[in-house]
């Protein structure tokens, strides 16, 4: 009898072994699927492909609740198909109100879904209040620079965005932001100033370069201006504006006659509006200093 029982109590400890090690299958094989579709939806994400890269992203969680980088991936997902409801739903749900990395990017996410539609007051609100947790994170101070300027108050803007250079002078962003506002500001050596310390870390944009051209143009520095102008076309040939900019250097300045029908050339080869073209100051000086050369290109381009 007491070897009956032995043999009962063995085989049940046996039964509920079994049924644990299955458990422990289960939850292993769903925690591999909700990467396996976490790590599809990425894959979606990456081709813009918005609407799927969603669907994966669901499944994922469906599986494992506890991705939280699914979970983000899926409001960014949402705020690019302009679902900012489902977006705003998503982050109230997980989020939490405790400091971690993931609550951080939930709250910059809600002031980005407020910021996109609009609604600058409730991002400003928001980025307040995460301001009281991540007092020294410079991005938030530089979205609420944003913020600001989009309400016309270019004093809080400019003052957030020191405040943000402040924290971290390798944030380029805001950099770019503080020489903008100063060259408004007729500040031109303030606009240089800050544009060179953005220049050191970002040297593949356009814009840098042709905002280099209108601060040198401006203080009347027309050498460098035109290298300036010259380096904005070389890293960005089909900006057709850019080769307008430099007709005003190229014609009223230097008379530089070859550059100025190259630049009338190009302007056109890339698409600018031969009859917009035809209007522009510059372009009529050519008219009529260079008649030759001009009807030429008025017989390649106009139709």
């Amino acid at each position: 009898m007491k070897n009956h029982k032995k043999v009962f109590k063995i085989s049940m400890l046996f039964t509920m072994a079994i049924i644990l090690l299955t458990s422990c299958k289960t939850l292993k094989t769903q925690k591999e699927l909700a990467k396996e579709f976490y790590n599809l939806g990425n894959s979606y994400l990456e081709l813009k492909n918005y609407t799927k890269a969603q669907e994966l992203y669901l499944k994922s969680l469906q599986y494992n609740q506890n991705i939280n980088e699914a979970v983000i991936n899926l409001v960014v997902a949402y705020q690019n198909l302009s679902n900012y409801s489902e977006a705003e739903k998503t982050i109230l749900k997980y989020y939490k109100r405790n400091i971690s990395d993931f609550n951080k990017k939930l709250l910059i996410l809600l002031g980005k879904n407020y910021y996109i539609q609009n609604n600058f007051t409730k991002a400003i609100y928001l980025y307040g209040e995460y301001m009281k947790s991540y007092p020294e994170d410079p991005v938030i101070y530089y979205n609420l620079g944003l913020c600001h300027l989009k309400t016309g108050n270019d004093e809080e803007a400019i003052k957030n965005f020191l405040i943000s250079y402040s924290k971290d002078a390798t944030f380029m962003p805001d950099v770019f932001y503080i020489s903008k506002y100063y060259f408004v500001k007729e500040n031109y050596t303030y606009s240089l100033k800050y544009l060179k310390e953005f220049s050191k870390k970002v040297t593949d944009n356009p814009e840098i370069y042709y905002m280099f051209y209108r601060i040198q143009l401006e203080m009347k520095d027309y050498e460098l201006a035109f290298e300036s102008i010259k380096k904005a076309i070389e890293l960005s040939k089909e900006t057709t504006s850019y080769y307008l900019d430099a007709l005003k250097l190229t014609v009223r300045i230097f008379n530089d006659k070859q550059k100025s029908i190259e630049y009338m050339d190009n302007a056109l080869k890339y698409g600018y509006a031969f009859s917009k073209l035809t209007e522009n100051d510059e372009v009529k000086i050519i008219k009529e200093t260079y008649k030759d050369e001009y009807n030429s290109i008025v017989k390649k381009y106009k139709h």
